[in-house]
């Protein structure tokens, strides 16, 4: 996990300084689901900003406008094909904010540790399992998201390995 925390790190970094910002609106966003082919997800919402690679995962990062405290998205496809996460980067420090929101969205508290909290729930789309991190990090608060599945297979395993 420490791996992937790290290259989010770099990630909030590419969010900030990039230059253009998409024009989407929460409601298009949130039609965004997990294991959707990404050629449906940029019919949605367009085409990102920024591309990064993180391992064998293509990160696909949006910066935001005119949407309150959130100023980016970023999008997880395994294999160039599904999408297997999602970040939100919020402006300011808003982590308690988001695991009260999260669990009045029927997700369960797993994990509360000082910097981050870990929670499952599930898809409001689709109904699949997914994993949730919350943390705040030079300013931002990020929400990761990942199918759980892909979790548990990639993920986790990274965690162990470190």
């Amino acid at each position: 996990m420490k791996i992937i925390i790290r290259a989010i790190f770099g990630i909030m970094i590419a969010i900030a300084l990039a230059g253009s910002a998409s024009a989407m609106d929460m409601e298009t966003l949130d039609r965004v689901a997990v294991l959707m082919p990404k050629a449906k997800v940029r019919l949605l919402i367009g085409d990102p900003d920024q591309y990064v690679q993180v391992g064998n995962l293509e990160v696909e990062l949006y910066r935001l406008r005119n949407m309150n405290t959130l100023i980016g998205t970023a999008c997880i496809y395994e294999d160039k094909e599904r999408l297997v996460g999602q970040i939100f980067f919020f402006d300011g420090k808003g982590s308690n904010i988001a695991v009260e929101r999260l669990i009045k969205n029927g997700y369960t508290l797993l994990e509360a540790k000082e910097s981050s909290k870990i929670l499952t729930g599930k898809d409001d789309d689709t109904g699949r399992p997914l994993m949730a991190f919350v943390f705040e990090n030079s300013g931002m608060t990020v929400v990761m998201t990942f199918e759980k599945s892909f979790y548990d297979r990639k993920i986790r395993q990274v965690g162990k390995e470190n």
